[in-house]
């Protein structure tokens, strides 16, 4: 089996695990502090993972143009700061399957992106692909909403 399947399962799994923990401690703490808690964790592995790379890095680092450097700080600011703050908020307070279902359209975005801007063509099977994302999102979110409006009602 290739590593692409290998590590993408591996990937998948601890991204699955991830919301399981986040939802468990969110409960007893504001989504800020586990921010600040869970990337302080993070950028401890990173440092230690930078030493042990560290001529590596020392060589790229001097080769790194000043659009790439603003585009690692807008990653780091957005997908990584911005987006997370977002989805500890989002979590607290909803149902996690929910939450990690729609904000799991990430693809879809990229996909787009993609083709706007690398101008990368979206075949067929992956129109048929989107059609079914956002059809089963939509469905996700109408069942879930039907199922808490029955609760209300009963």
């Amino acid at each position: 089996m290739s590593s692409l399947y290998i590590n993408s399962a591996i990937v998948a799994t601890l991204w699955g695990l991830g919301p399981i923990f986040h939802k468990i401690v969110l409960n007893d703490i504001p989504p800020h502090i586990f921010l600040i808690l869970s990337s302080t964790a993070f950028a401890s592995c990173t440092f230690i993972y930078g030493i042990y790379n560290y001529k590596e890095l020392r060589k790229v680092i001097k080769t790194i143009s000043y659009k790439n450097i603003i585009l690692i700080l807008l990653s780091g600011i957005l997908a990584s700061f911005m987006a997370n703050l977002l989805y500890y908020h989002t979590l607290k307070t909803n149902k996690v399957q929910l939450v990690t279902i729609l904000t799991s359209i990430y693809p879809l975005i990229t996909i787009i992106l993609a083709y706007l801007i690398f101008s990368e063509k979206i075949k067929l099977i992956t129109g048929i692909g989107i059609f079914f994302i956002i059809s089963g999102l939509g469905l996700i979110a109408y069942g879930d909403y039907k199922i808490d409006e029955f609760k209300k009602i009963n």
